[in-house]
């Protein structure tokens, strides 16, 4: 949610299509960190303990790589 103040057209027409880069970008972050946790629950069913590192490992680097690539976008 974001609180806009009262503002010209151009202003608030800004606020809207800023808001809306913003929640993509998150969304993509979530998602990332999100699947991470389905996967390692699927190699904790089947007993890979191994995988679990290897999974948990990846995501953590791919969520660092992706917060720094969206620090440049932003």
């Amino acid at each position: 949610m974001i609180i806009v103040d009262r503002s010209g057209s151009n202003e608030l027409a800004a606020v809207g299509l800023t808001s809306n880069c913003f929640y993509v970008l998150l969304l993509l972050g979530m998602e990332i960190v999100l699947i991470v946790g389905v996967l390692a629950a699927q190699n904790f069913s089947a007993d890979n303990k191994a995988d679990i590192t290897d999974v948990v490992e990846q995501g953590v680097i791919s969520a660092m790589i992706m917060s720094v690539s969206i620090l440049f976008i932003l």
